[in-house]
């Protein structure tokens, strides 16, 4: 069917914008496009970026095949104030969309200013620095309509923070889940465990090593490896404990490849080792290939791999609960299989672009409607 003729009538259409700070790697940005995609076949929906000069070439790319209107600002911090305002006003902005500090703050001000009816802010975490916590706070409670938090984690924080509660609100990210949910991977004698993330302290990378490493002892005739894809600060100190560990051999750190979806496709058993995760994007790409998850049961991932379903969790730094977990998994294709069948299913069901796209709309309605 052609967008066009899924477009609602003109006059139920509304000029909506959403401002992400910049266009590089991250949640946040990958979500404010993908919700801008989605939103322009109900509504005239745009995307403004702060700092217009930051963009990552897979965004760029993304972009441009799928033809999503962006404004990226330019100039000093005050000129890029003064664009934005005269854009909001300039376009008659009913409702604004912000993500993160510097837009849920500077955004909604302007908004005020400029005579947007509708502003909703949007949480994308459950740990915040003091000075961001007290500014955010106040435009929740005093100025914005809402403010979306991508996690239940999330949520519950920032109500322990002092937000007001009947203007919070949790919608998950959305992502592109196959038709399909098998996926048909390359027969093998080796089985590939896949981690996807930064190299940094909360993806705690070291209790992950350890596992691997307490697991190939258990299984020395199992060809197994490894594979981490990411990059970081903390890359120097993994190489080592790899070394320390003697897995060199089993063991991959794959630096920022152009295309991680072929890791994704050729693994069979994903792995979240993070001390800290508010709603895991990796798992839930890691979930639309149809590959069982062993994780920590930290932030969100309990909400997303269904424990003993899909996948089994286990407790932050426990390196042996990790490799019982795994084992369960390398020692039977099967179980692997159907764990990851039924990951795929509760990804369709509760985290798909579908159900962003209508909880979203839902709250467009409900503001204009009630508001």
């Amino acid at each position: 069917m052609q967008q066009e003729s899924r477009q609602q009538p003109r006059a139920d259409r509304r000029v909506i914008c959403l401002c992400v700070r910049t266009l590089l790697k991250g949640g946040a940005e990958k979500q404010a496009l993908l919700l801008t995609k989605l939103l322009q076949v109900h509504h005239d929906a745009f995307c403004v970026v702060f700092h217009g000069e930051q963009v990552d070439e897979q965004n760029r790319q993304f972009i441009e095949r799928e033809s999503i209107p962006v404004v990226r600002l330019t100039g000093s911090l005050p000129m890029k104030f003064v664009k934005l305002f005269r854009l909001l006003r300039s376009r008659r902005v009913e409702v604004l969309f912000t993500y993160l500090a510097l837009c849920n703050v500077a955004g909604t001000l302007l908004a005020k200013l400029a005579g947007v009816r509708y502003v909703v802010n949007g949480v994308r975490s459950s740990r915040f620095s003091a000075h961001k916590i007290v500014l955010q706070r106040f435009i929740h409670n005093w100025l914005a309509h809402r403010t979306v938090c991508n996690s239940h984690s999330g949520y519950n924080e920032v109500i322990r923070l002092g937000f007001r509660t009947n203007k919070l609100l949790v919608i998950p990210n959305g992502i592109e889940v196959p038709s399909e949910p098998l996926i048909r991977r390359p027969s093998s004698e080796m089985t590939t465990i896949l981690s996807v993330g930064r190299y940094s302290p909360p993806k705690d990378y070291p209790t992950a090593l350890s596992a691997f490493a307490q697991l190939a002892q258990r299984h020395p005739e199992q060809q197994m490896q490894y594979i981490i894809i990411g990059f970081g600060e903390l890359e120097v100190a993994l190489r080592e404990k790899i070394g320390r560990l003697g897995l060199e051999g089993a063991v991959h750190l794959v630096i920022n490849p152009p295309d991680v979806h072929k890791y994704y496709r050729q693994a069979d058993i994903y792995l979240c080792s993070s001390s800290f995760e508010g709603l895991s994007n990796s798992i839930m790409e890691a979930m639309a290939y149809a590959l069982p998850v062993v994780a920590t049961d930290v932030g969100d991932n309990g909400k997303l791999v269904l424990n003993n379903r899909s996948g089994f969790f286990c407790a932050k730094e426990d390196a042996a609960g990790l490799a019982s977990a795994l084992e369960k998994l390398v020692d039977s294709s099967e179980a692997r299989e159907s764990f990851g069948k039924a990951g795929w299913r509760h990804l369709q069901s509760g985290y798909s672009e579908q159900a962003l796209l209508e909880r979203y709309l839902s709250l467009i309605n409900e503001l204009v409607v009630k508001t």
